[in-house]
């Protein structure tokens, strides 16, 4: 039986998933509007030019985990970056679900609606700028520390500023719940991507 209503959830999940991805696709390949306004050509920018100018993947206000990441969709033009936007956030509503899955809700599945067609959410898809992959790396943190995974959790996490300034708001609340969860040993993570940037950066 519970294997019956799992694969049930799996089939409408994906469904769910699906559907809003053509949604998006949709959209994405009949309008010309771009949201964000300079950031997102700016940004845009930066990733197309990045293979041809290493140094633009060290570039701290492009942001060099998103550049090093969403450089590849950047070569196929602005159309590439909303492409990578959704692709992000499909994945963030798809942990979104599991996160609730995962803390007992019943009704988890209605986590991906709730993510994807939020205002606020919806509009960045049809940009260049850096909210859906920071939302993307942000859901990930937190569905590893809801399967108690705590070092890949920590690890996830560093990388955060490199994606988002105002990512590190989150900082002090994830050490605080690793002190209260008794796991303050792999605070010690948070430190891997500042390291590595600047060992990359020397």
């Amino acid at each position: 039986m519970n294997n019956l209503k799992l694969r049930h959830s799996t089939i409408i999940r994906t469904s769910i998933l699906l559907l809003s991805a053509l949604f998006f696709l949709y959209f994405i390949f009949t309008m010309e509007w771009v949201n964000g306004g300079a950031d997102s050509f700016s940004h845009f920018l930066i990733n197309r030019y990045s293979f041809q100018h290493p140094e633009l993947f060290l570039h701290h206000w492009g942001k060099p985990f998103f550049t090093l990441i969403s450089s590849p969709f950047a070569q196929f033009g602005m159309k590439g970056m909303e492409v990578f936007n959704l692709l992000c956030l499909l994945t963030a509503a798809y942990l979104s679900s599991k996160i609730c899955t995962n803390l007992g809700y019943t009704y988890s599945i209605l986590a991906i609606i709730m993510t994807l067609f939020a205002p606020i959410v919806f509009i960045h898809v049809f940009s260049g700028i850096t909210e859906p992959f920071g939302a993307l790396l942000l859901t990930l943190g937190v569905y590893l520390l809801s399967i108690s995974k705590y070092r890949k959790a920590c690890f996830v996490f560093s990388f955060l500023l490199f994606v988002r300034n105002e990512s590190i708001v989150f900082l002090p609340i994830l050490i605080l719940y690793l002190i209260w969860m008794k796991k303050v040993k792999y605070g010690f993570y948070l430190l891997s991507a500042p390291v590595l940037y600047s060992l990359v950066g020397s």
